[in-house]
């Protein structure tokens, strides 16, 4: 009984610190769920559309507290079901056969009517991994009949007949897992290529590339660009994945800014991500659903999680599949793999802002690559060359600020008030005396110095793998050498280098401060 009693106080526990700024409001249980979306009548009353195993069922959330069931329409069994909508229509498909549901959901809560599309003689339809329907009405399939091989896209126009579309074309030079389309632009998840490309498709019949990148975790499930379209926001649904954030406002320079996952990084597994606003609200397998404040799309900061399935494991494909973040209500339907259909509560915080910058507090120099800590919690952040830096948490309060740099001494700075959607401004100066580094005859080590013998300024034994790239940079954050290193030779730098103390940074993050004496 003992045991059984410090089990459920174990697990009530676990409960509560998996919710932040999310709260459970109900739940429907299904044997396996895949995806779902959402659907509100003219009435104003809301819908879950939801991909069950073995067909859709349509549910009620007329009484949030109580969702029901009203329509089970069954189909082909598979473990992929996607739904979206175009006006009263729901249009659902399968990776195993059927081809197109379409159902007609004009008449709910007291009938449906549905109907199969099976494609045109030249150009049948049997299954598509996910779709995506654009503000002009045109239907797109994604991942379609892959028994024939790897397809990009097939397209419909919904708008004569959405009971009947018009064929319109197809799409074949990159297999598209997943996409976005807005104002004749497409934003394409290609899975397999590890990438997504951004598509001119004024002209159905011809794509044309604006740009493409590969995104970290080579796996790059979905992707959705911002109400500007200048960033874009992806996922890799890989154990080495993550929520990412880009700027493609140039697409021939494409940059990352930041990357998020929520949990072990090198088990959670990110699904999809969902954009509303300032906010990002993402399906993240085993660890339920995160929203995240992407404000600053260069920081990303969780300001609310919710775990639907908080026994089950901690990686793998099990827990959040999709999660629908666009009912006029608020509320969130979620599709949780064995938890079945959960409907949530958010509260959507903007994160607390600090930034600032790190210098020498005589020289006044910035100090790169300072860590900056909010103690007692997990927010970290790294100055950049300039020593300037920005760090986000989600919740206000009174915190002590801890500041370090190597070479420099760790200061704390006690009772900094942080509040959310607000930026506090904290400019750190560290005591950064003279580095001593010991006097080691055959020069192995960390050292830098000069050769007597050619009178060249040398590195010596700083990074630790082979073909790795390090850069030096003063105190100012000017570089001063860059180049790519192998074992312990050395390594030369410009003999004009004054003395005095550097850091040196590798591709792998590991920093060191140095002194150059001649």
């Amino acid at each position: 009984m003992r045991f059984v009693l410090l089990l459920t106080i174990s697990l009530l526990s676990f409960t509560v610190s998996a919710q932040l700024n999310i709260t459970w409001v109900s739940s429907l249980p299904y044997s396996q769920l895949s995806s779902l979306w959402g659907y509100t009548a003219p009435d104003n009353t809301e819908y879950a559309l939801v991909g069950a195993y073995n067909g859709l069922s349509i549910v009620s959330l007329a009484d949030p507290a109580a969702p029901e069931e009203l329509f089970f329409v069954e189909g082909a069994e598979s473990a992929w079901r996607e739904v979206k909508t175009f006006g009263h229509y729901a249009y659902v498909t399968n990776e195993t056969g059927g081809g197109l549901l379409i159902v007609d959901l004009q008449d709910l809560p007291g009938a449906i009517d549905t109907v199969s599309y099976a494609g045109t003689a030249d150009h049948p339809f049997t299954t598509a991994h996910t779709l995506f329907v654009d503000e002009n009405g045109i239907l797109y399939l994604f991942g379609y009949n892959v028994v024939f091989g790897l397809t990009g896209a097939y397209m419909l126009d919904l708008n004569t007949d959405p009971m009947n579309p018009d064929f319109v074309a197809v799409y074949e030079d990159h297999y598209i897992h997943d996409a976005f389309v807005r104002n004749d632009t497409m934003w394409a998840a290609e899975i397999y290529d590890g990438r997504f490309e951004v598509l001119d498709i004024s002209d159905k019949t011809s794509f044309l590339s604006l740009g493409y990148a590969e995104t970290y975790g080579v796996a790059t499930h979905n992707c959705e660009p911002d109400a500007s379209g200048n960033i874009l926001f992806t996922t890799d649904e890989i154990f080495n994945g993550y929520i990412t954030s880009f700027d493609i406002s140039d697409l021939t320079d494409i940059q990352e800014l930041d990357r998020y996952k929520h949990g072990d990084t090198a088990l959670a597994i990110p699904h999809n991500v969902r954009v509303l606003g300032d906010f990002l609200v993402a399906s993240h397998y085993s660890e339920g659903v995160v929203i995240l404040d992407a404000s600053r799309p260069g920081l990303l900061v969780e300001t609310g999680h919710y775990d639907t399935n908080p026994a089950g494991p901690d990686a793998f494909f099990e827990g959040a599949w999709e999660v629908y973040p666009y009912l006029p209500s608020g509320l969130l339907i979620v599709s949780d793999i064995q938890e079945g259909l959960q409907v949530l509560q958010p509260e959507y915080v903007y994160a607390a802002f600090l930034e600032g910058v790190v210098t020498d507090e005589v020289t006044g120099a910035s100090i790169p690559l300072a860590t900056i800590e909010l103690t007692g919690t997990t927010a970290t952040a790294q100055a950049d060359l300039l020593g300037q830096f920005e760090l986000g948490y989600h919740s206000a309060g009174i915190y002590d600020v801890s500041v370090s740099a190597p070479g420099c001494s760790t200061r704390v700075f006690a009772d900094v008030e942080l509040e959310n959607g607000v930026t506090a401004i904290l400019d750190a100066a560290l005591d950064c005396g003279t580095v001593a580094l010991p006097a080691v005859p055959d020069c192995s080590g960390w050292l830098a110095g000069t050769d007597h013998s050619t009178g060249s300024v040398w590195i010596q034994n700083y990074c630790t793998e082979s073909n790795t790239t390090c850069t030096m940079t003063d105190l100012n954050g000017r570089m001063i050498w860059s180049g790519s290193v192998s074992g312990t030779d050395r390594y030369q730098i410009p003999v004009t280098t004054p003395p005095g103390i550097y850091f040196l940074a590798d591709q792998l993050g590991q920093t060191r401060s140095v002194t150059v004496m001649h």
